[in-house]
């Protein structure tokens, strides 16, 4: 008993001990515990939703309050789920939320939390549960964003919003900022008079007397901004440049600030205009003064090198698109997106960029202070091989540079010795040829008469160290092997040599554009193709900026090919050649007003300035000879009925189609021609009309020489005709009296507008435009009053349309508004149960007013089935399942089912009824009973199986004909010359790839020195034959039949008798007189 009551004294004395150990040990801890969660409960987390990167780390950088966590939340990603405990909810720009982010924010508003929406994009969005005067404050905080602000609305969230009473400070009212202000570097300094911010300046010791003036903007950036290095690093870079700096912040009294900084420059980090409206532009040109927008890059650096598109989407629009309306250049990166230590993203100078930057824009200022008689120009003139003509997009380059030259020299250039135009042209042709890669002997004699620019190997290479990236070399030299490489180059005394042709006229170098790459044809070249460029074409831009030290490179006519070398397409690096090549000389490009696409690329990818010229005057083509004699005949020959004048007529309309090839050139098979249909007719007719409004250029602009008056209205005529013509047709037909246009083949001369065919609605439009450039009646006269209440009527509907465009004018905008059909529109077809014909949907309405609901009206659209039980296509509603419903995978009879044709049978069956015969067919064979396409068969006018189709095949016979055809036709001759050569036939063969063809017209529109291989290959006859000589053994045998006299002869004849018809139009036009 004793032992056991000692055991249990024991036991009890340490139950004592444990519990005394666990309390010393356990309290501690819930006192830890207890001061962890009370911790815990002090710390204030904000919200933050749509607040961007930049911001973020400007928040998080300006907070200073370790029990303030600022909280970033993507709408993208996140429902707001995890916002119902939040104290304080803070959302930027927000324009759409889902109903499960409003039911979150509802249940924080409910849980006593905060949220106001700033800046809402939509009145939906916009709300708040933050009244009177805490709104007042918070909105007086963001709106004069900036360090102390931030602090302010952080401290007055956790204070007065979560109630926090611990590590918190006093609310101090926020401090308003001015909105427009000059500033400099740092956020304390920055004043609203301009006089006060050069007093600053100069206290500082950094005004420099007589030296121009520079101004900086941001849109992304102000004085407040704690990170904005870039802009920085670059008042800095300029101030070492002996440049007076100044930034400028603030929207509203923008021009005014400009104007009295009275800057020599004008550089905007921008987004969108530079002001409203065009105030701003009459400045800058008033001022001559450069405006230059670098760029940001919204990726980081590594990101950005690697992207082959460089920018895109809205950003482009706005930061790159719409500042050019303002006369914006040098779209050149600046700074890219770079990691703080808190993880957002901001903007900071990519390494080496800002140097560059500012090294072309001291350039360009520097062009102001040089006297003329100092500047250097090396100008790049676009030149076929050998002696071919100096023609770009419609510009006579040789006569234009000669007038250029003059001009240079009256305004004191040193131009150097400049006599005639016959001694130019002579020494272009000599000392600055386009020598091709493989003429061994033409040039050994252009190094001896030619004396180009020698530039030594190792002072080309020199040049690449220092101006090029150093992969982009290696690039080359695995391309193209070590320099000098193989073209235009030589070795003299043991020295390697690039030999460059180049002209120099005084302080002026003229300079060929050489090939990009070797081993291309013409258009790839002009083009770009995906490779580095050769050694000498790399020479002869950096001899431009190191050899000859010019002041300002210039392309001459639309165009080069530095533009289309690789790689990035937009906001270049170094590792891109238009700027390795380029950059940071100024860069001048003189380009055809009418080739906007190529042009904005030639300005974004090389940081040029475009310097616009006319095109050509315009005319139309009108019809001659036998076009004219077969359009007035074709008139007459639909009006007559059966018997011996029909016949006459016809025999002389099939003897014109013959000579002039119509049957070729519109692909009418024998037995088409032969029966001379009405809708053979229509056809012809129709393409006589195209070639006789076909506009058109007559003759290359030239520099220097001025339009003549009726040049001059006849171009305006081409440009204006067509756009009035279709929206008088659309508005005749918003009408409702609108008839397909008639065509006439004739110019007779009208006095009043009502002697014109209704129809004929060019024919109204030409009328019109020469009364009024004649100055016999104004647009509104001629315009009509019945035209004038239609515009009315339509001004009333949908607002008066800005006019700024001739279509608009004369109202095709409204017609285009409300989708008047146009003529020979495509029309959906529907079935009529009544007569059970396919009929144009148009033609049907529906019979006895508005049919009961779930019954159709007769010659109402209904959806047509396949009839399994009489195998016919019939209305749905006339089919109805039997027996009830069907089993799984059982078909009703009646029921709907897909259609296949069966080239067994050669008929639509349904598909269920076929079955692949002998199990699986050979690959690329056609199992019979498959599944096959229907195709429009336009011999037959009949829906047919794909395969049923064969390309029209032609003989060896006819190949020979259609090439006499087309060498004896002037507007083939030179691509079937062309075609016979080497060269040739692989150009022209590469540009049967549609898509690879459309690129070539695109960038070829109005440059005669390509302009005949377009036309060649918008010809189907010389396709047809292009396709059939791909063959190797037809194309040795159809080009050996010209080695044939009678076939010579033939060429010769047929070429006399269109040459002829050519200058009796030239003689009717008075062209020759």
């Amino acid at each position: 008993m004793n032992l056991k009551m000692g055991r249990s004294y024991t036991y009890r004395n340490n139950n004592d001990m444990m519990n005394k150990n666990i309390l010393k040990i356990g309290i501690p801890i819930i006192v830890l515990i207890g001061v962890f969660l009370g911790y815990r409960s002090q710390f204030t987390k904000i919200g933050l939703v749509n607040f961007r990167d930049a911001q973020m780390a400007e928040i998080v950088k300006a907070n200073d309050n370790h029990f303030i966590t600022p909280v970033q939340i993507d709408p993208k990603t996140n429902d707001f789920s995890g916002l119902v405990d939040f104290p304080v909810i803070y959302l930027s720009h927000i324009s759409i939320l889902t109903v499960e982010q409003k039911a979150n924010l509802k249940k924080a508003m409910d849980n006593g939390g905060k949220v106001h929406v700033l800046m809402a994009t939509s009145k939906e969005n916009d709300f708040s549960n933050i009244t009177g005067e805490d709104l007042e404050y918070i909105k007086a905080c963001f709106d004069n964003d900036g360090v102390e602000n931030t602090k302010r609305w952080l401290n007055y969230s956790r204070k007065v919003f979560d109630k926090k009473n611990l590590f918190v400070s006093e609310v101090t009212p926020a401090k308003v900022f001015p909105n427009d202000v000059f500033y400099r570097i740092g956020t304390d300094d920055y004043f609203e008079e301009v006089a006060d911010y050069w007093t600053y300046y100069k206290e500082k010791g950094l005004y420099k007397d007589g030296r121009p003036t520079i101004v900086i903007m941001s849109t992304n950036n102000g004085p407040q901004s704690q990170f904005r290095t870039y802009m920085d690093e670059m008042v800095l870079e300029l101030e070492k440049r002996d440049f007076n700096v100044v930034c400028l912040d603030g929207f509203g009294k923008k021009l005014e600030n400009l104007k009295a900084l009275n800057p020599q420059m004008v550089i905007n980090f921008p987004h969108g205009r530079l002001t409203s409206g065009d105030a701003s532009v009459d400045w800058l040109k008033e001022k001559n003064i450069p405006y230059l927008t670098p760029q940001l890059v919204y990726q980081t650096e590594q990101d950005w090198l690697n992207d082959q598109q460089g920018i895109s989407g809205g950003i482009m629009g706005q930061n790159i698109v719409v500042p050019e309306l303002d006369g914006a250049t040098q779209p050149y990166a600046i700074a890219a997106q770079y990691i703080t230590q808190d993880g957002y993203h901001t903007f900071k100078p990519i390494p080496g960029r800002i140097k560059r930057f500012c090294d072309n824009a001291e350039r360009w200022l520097s062009l102001k202070e040089k006297p003329n008689s100092e500047k250097k120009l090396a100008i790049y003139y676009y030149k076929g091989a050998g002696k071919n003509a100096m023609v770009a997009g419609g510009l006579e380059v040789g006569q234009s540079i000669f007038s250029l030259l003059e001009n240079l020299r009256k305004e004191g250039y040193d131009v150097g010795t400049l006599t005639d135009y016959e001694s130019f042209i002579k020494r272009i042709n000599t000392e600055g040829p386009l020598l091709g890669d493989y003429a061994k002997g033409t040039f050994d004699k252009f190094l001896v008469e030619a004396k180009p620019a020698m530039i030594p190997v190792q002072e080309y290479e020199s040049w690449c160290k220092s101006e090029l990236d150093p992969e982009s070399y290696k690039n080359v030299i695995r391309t193209y092997g070590e320099a000098p490489g193989t073209y235009l180059s030589t070795v003299k005394k043991d020295t390697s040599y690039l030999a460059i042709p180049r002209v120099l006229f005084g302080n002026i170098a003229l300079v060929p554009v050489l090939p990009a790459a070797l081993g291309e044809n013409e258009f790839r070249l002009a083009h770009g193709v995906k490779k580095a460029p050769t050694h000498a074409y790399i020479a002869s831009y950096l001899w431009a900026r190191k050899g000859f030290k010019a002041d300002v490179i210039a392309h001459f006519g639309a165009h080069g090919s530095v533009e289309f070398t690789p790689w990035k397409q937009l906001v270049l690096s170094l590792k891109d050649w238009p700027e390795a090549l380029i950059a940071p000389v100024p860069h001048l490009y003189i380009y055809s007003v009418d080739n906007i696409g190529e042009a904005m690329m030639a300005k974004r990818r090389t940081y040029a300035t475009m310097v616009s010229h006319l095109t050509p005057p315009y005319s139309d083509s009108e019809l001659y000879g036998d076009l004219k004699d077969i359009a007035g005949m074709l008139h007459k020959y639909k009006g007559l009925g059966e018997g011996n004048l029909k016949d006459t007529y016809k025999k002389k309309i099939l003897k014109i189609i013959d000579s002039l090839g119509l049957d070729k050139d519109l692909e009418l098979t024998k037995e088409e021609v032969a029966a001379l249909s009405d809708e053979t007719v229509e056809d012809i007719h129709h393409y006589i009309h195209e070639v006789e409004g076909e506009k058109i250029t007559m003759g290359l602009h030239t520099f220097g020489h001025d339009q003549t008056e009726g040049e001059r209205n006849e171009t305006v005529r081409m440009m204006a005709i067509d756009p009035i013509a279709s929206s008088l047709e659309e508005l005749a037909l918003y009408r409702g009296n609108g008839k397909s246009p008639h065509f006439h083949h004739h110019h007779r001369e009208v006095k009043r507008l009502s002697d014109i065919d209704p129809t004929d609605y060019t024919a109204q439009a030409s009328f019109m435009i020469t009364q009024i450039i004649n100055k016999k009646a104004t647009p509104s006269q001629m315009f009509g009053h019945g035209n004038e209440q239609l515009l009315e009527k339509l001004y009333a509907e949908y607002g008066d349309l800005e006019k700024t465009a001739i279509s608009e004018y004369y109202g095709g905008s409204y017609a285009r508004k409300k989708n008047t059909p146009k003529t020979k529109k495509k029309e959906e077809l529907v079935y009529d149960i009544k007569t059970h014909k396919m009929v144009p949907k148009s033609s049907l309405k529906p019979e006895g007013g508005e049919q009961e609901e779930g019954h159709q009206a007769e010659g109402q659209k209904e959806e047509l089935v396949y009839d399994i039980k009489t195998h016919k296509m019939v209305p749905k509603s006339s089919l109805k399942p039997e027996g009830g419903e069907q089993g799984e995978g059982h078909q009703a009879e009646g029921q709907k089912e897909e259609l296949v044709y069966d080239i067994k049978t050669h008929k639509m069956v349904p598909k269920s009824s076929l079955k692949p015969e002998g199990g699986k067919q050979k690959d690329g064979h056609r199992a019979e009973g498959q599944k096959e396409e229907l195709v429009y068969d336009i011999k037959t006018h009949k829906m047919v199986p794909k395969s049923s189709l064969e390309p029209e095949t032609i003989t060896l016979e006819n190949a020979e004909q259609l090439l006499i055809h087309l060498l004896a036709t002037r507007k083939t001759a030179k691509a079937a010359e062309y075609l016979q050569t080497d060269a040739g036939y692989k150009e022209l063969s590469g540009l049967l790839d549609k898509k690879s063809f459309n690129q070539f017209k695109t960038a070829s529109k109005f440059n005669n020195a390509v302009a005949w291989k377009v036309k060649a290959l918008e010809n189907k006859s010389f396709v047809k034959f292009l396709r059939f000589v791909q063959d190797s053994v037809q194309k040795q045998q159809v080009f050996n039949s010209l080695k044939e006299q009678p076939v010579i002869d033939k060429i010769a004849s047929y070429r006399a008798t269109l040459d002829k018809k050519t200058i009796q139009k030239a003689s009717e036009k008075g062209f020759l007189h």
